[in-house]
């Protein structure tokens, strides 16, 4: 099976038209997200994301298995 991708912006996207598995590229929002099927989603994060968030995080600690975040003072 190839490898299936469409780019384009935003509201041109039509999440239900995306087969599983497909990477949908919104240049306009410079977001990737990546299709389950029937018109649902996942949103992957950038490394700006990422840092945006640990930089807002100011302790870290597991609790029964989940990570619990505490903000930045």
């Amino acid at each position: 099976m190839a490898i299936q991708m469409r780019r384009g912006n935003a509201a041109n996207l039509d999440k239900t038209k995306l087969v599983a598995g497909e990477i949908a590229v919104c240049l306009d929002e410079e977001k990737v997200c990546i299709s389950q099927g029937s018109g649902n989603t996942i949103d992957l994060a950038t490394k700006t994301d990422l840092d945006n968030v640990i930089a807002n995080v100011g302790a870290v600690r597991v609790d029964d298995g989940a990570l619990i975040f505490s903000p930045a003072t």
